[in-house]
């Protein structure tokens, strides 16, 4: 088994970390969100920041939107080594030095967690077999006999997509069960069931078997999303980049070099973070798109920058990335009007971790012009996207769905 890797100092606890759901902490919501869901304390519970200035620091006409190849430098793809060491170091105490015989452990994460990825990561590391599931051919034909064929119990084995592996059809979740049962009774040997956290909330209520330990990624509060921030935007040296409030001037991120040369005292950081980590609910995938979509450069972002508002750069201080108050960070959102079809199409998005769309016309009580349609209203609101013919609700969208479908009473994940 691997060591694991923190992802920050010795103190704080690691960026990547599995726990099991009974410790699985949401990030706390801050004062004015939870003023603004209904829910808020009394004035003498707020922790205000000072009052924005009236004239921004740096005016929104004056920043520029970042090109990908800009993003992908500050804030890219995240490196899933620490992650994969993580879940590693989280089954170490359930699968070494030798695994009770036959023992099958589940990884429960929300959407976006990267959790297929880090699992065949994981599954290449241990040298488990990496199993995939069902075509669609054989989900639509509700035949149950790809489970003979994979799990044959010889060898420790990972699937990373319980999702994939049903429709919401009658033979469809018969073979489900089945397959639940077989895995918790120890039937289909020893290995590692990946599932997202929506499908298993829905299967939970239609399987009544027991299921072994479970684990899931722990939610990204604001100091992990701090410091995992902060090491993506450094890559494989130091951070030579500022992170600042373009309303106010206040740093987002710690500033490089940690201390104020005048005061020496390390600046207060904004809570733009607290605010991403709620909204985001500590979902890393979530909060990266929500991160990029608040990024913003300054017209010439050089240490020969014209006087502006804020005065020249001084020599050798790193480039300012400028981020968008967090009101006016542009995010997803579902038309206000009531729509039935819509909430059935991203419900049933969710629950399969993604589907074509000629499947979700065969589960839903729907024609295929109606699905494509719905699918449209879901695309321009970039609440979900196509990729290589699946559908699936983005990131950036997943706040909007999610608060949507609760709103409209709908079964939900518990993360």
């Amino acid at each position: 088994m691997a060591s694991l890797n923190s992802g920050g100092d010795d103190a704080a606890p690691a960026i990547w970390e599995y726990t099991s759901p009974d410790r699985y902490a949401l990030p706390s919501d801050t004062v004015e969100q939870k003023i603004r869901s209904g829910i808020g304390a009394l004035w003498k519970a707020f922790e205000t920041e000072a009052a924005a200035p009236e004239s921004p620091v740096k005016a929104k006409e004056k920043l520029e939107e970042l090109s990908w190849t800009e993003i992908s430098t500050i804030a890219p793809d995240p490196g899933l080594d620490a992650a994969a060491e993580a879940l590693d170091a989280a089954l170490a105490s359930r699968l070494s030095p030798k695994p009770p015989e036959n023992t099958v452990v589940f990884v429960i994460s929300p959407p976006h967690t990267w959790r297929r990825e880090i699992m065949a990561e994981w599954a290449q590391r241990s040298q488990w077999r990496l199993l995939d599931g069902p075509d669609t051919q054989t989900l639509l034909s509700e035949s149950g006999e790809w489970m003979r064929d994979r799990f044959d119990g010889r060898s420790p084995w990972v699937l990373p997509h319980l999702e994939n592996c049903y429709l919401r059809r009658a033979r469809s979740l018969k073979n489900i069960r089945h397959l639940l049962d077989m895995l918790c009774a120890g039937v289909a040997g020893t290995g590692l069931v990946g599932c997202d956290s929506w499908a298993w909330a829905y299967l939970m209520k239609i399987w009544n078997g027991r299921h072994p330990g479970l684990l899931s990624l722990q939610a990204f509060d604001n100091e992990r999303l701090a410091r995992w921030f902060g090491k993506l935007a450094a890559g494989d040296g130091p951070r030579r980049r500022n992170f600042r409030q373009a309303i106010d001037g206040k740093y987002v991120l710690a500033p490089v070099g940690d201390v104020d040369e005048e005061s020496g005292e390390t600046p207060k950081t904004s809570s733009f973070l607290k605010h991403l980590a709620a909204c985001s609910r500590g979902i890393p995938g979530v909060a990266l798109a929500l991160w990029r979509r608040a990024l913003r450069l300054g017209p010439k972002n050089t240490d020969d920058e014209e006087n502006d508002d804020n005065g020249p750069s001084p020599p050798g201080d790193p480039a300012t990335v400028w981020i968008t108050e967090w009101d006016a960070v542009p995010r997803p959102k579902l038309p206000s009007e009531k729509d039935r079809d819509l909430a059935f199409t991203a419900h049933t998005l969710l629950l399969h971790g993604g589907l074509e769309a000629e499947v979700l016309a065969e589960i839903l009580p729907l024609s295929v012009s109606r699905v494509r349609q719905t699918l449209s209203v879901l695309r321009e609101t970039e609440t979900a996207a196509e990729d290589d013919g699946i559908w699936r609700i983005t990131a950036s969208g997943y706040p909007a769905v999610r608060q949507f479908l609760q709103s409209e009473g709908y079964l939900t994940d518990h993360f």
